[in-house]
């Protein structure tokens, strides 16, 4: 389980909790989970969320996110001794890559030696691109845009 539809249309339009779609959403994520042996969420939070709405808690396993570093080699891209934060997924506006953004632009005010590297695309990259031209973030980051399966091992290897 990566997350719950419901809270995340919540976050979009809080009106969105009084719904019967929302009634309908956390019926049927709840009553999966009580008929599953067990359930994998990707955070200790959702996890809480989960046990907080009746699933017991024996059946809910953290399995965060994450990736097998050996299988990545750090390649250049052009970022030579560059701290790169990076982030790879969907642009989308409940992501939070706006914050991303807006954080960069406060740490330009502290340091300049690194480098934001945004791989993919969305209904959002517009608006991102338009917010890193307002805060003027062109020299410290690169949107890539959509890549190939095979090739996000090279991005992943600079974060």
């Amino acid at each position: 389980m990566r997350g719950l539809e419901e809270l995340m249309m919540i976050s979009r339009d809080p009106t969105f909790g009084d719904t019967d779609r929302y009634r309908f959403l956390t019926m049927l994520e709840n009553e999966i989970c009580h008929q599953a042996d067990r359930v994998f969420v990707i955070t200790e939070a959702l996890r809480r969320e989960m046990v907080g709405r009746g699933i017991p808690a024996d059946r809910l396993v953290v399995l965060p996110n994450g990736v097998h570093v050996e299988q990545f080699a750090p390649r250049e891209l052009g970022l030579a001794g560059k701290t790169v934060i990076g982030y790879a997924g969907g642009l989308v506006d409940y992501e939070g890559v706006d914050l991303l953004l807006e954080a960069v632009a406060a740490l330009r005010e502290q340091r300049s030696d690194f480098h934001l590297l945004v791989v993919g695309d969305g209904h959002y990259q517009n608006t991102l691109h338009a917010l890193a031209g307002r805060l003027k973030l062109a020299d410290l980051v690169t949107f890539t845009g959509r890549v190939p399966h095979a090739k996000i091992g090279r991005y992943l290897s600079l974060f």
